[in-house]
């Protein structure tokens, strides 16, 4: 799977990265290497997040699908 990230640099240095198609999901560091490194462990994070705190209804299923 591969997810477009926005790339921003920051007027008071450094960068900062949002990962649009996860809500909420972004990090920042000194470098563009640095937010390279970085953006991979927050998305990791934010889809473990998701896919704990999920409630499930009755009669709902899990099933994984990969893209």
């Amino acid at each position: 799977m591969k997810l477009k990230v926005v790339l921003h640099k920051e007027e008071d240095g450094g960068y900062s990265v949002e990962v649009p198609a996860l809500h909420g999901c972004y990090t920042q560091g000194d470098s563009i290497e640095q937010v390279r490194e970085r953006v991979l462990e927050a998305m990791i994070g934010w889809l473990e997040v998701a896919n704990e705190s999920y409630e499930l209804a009755e009669g709902d299923e899990i099933i994984e699908v990969e893209v």
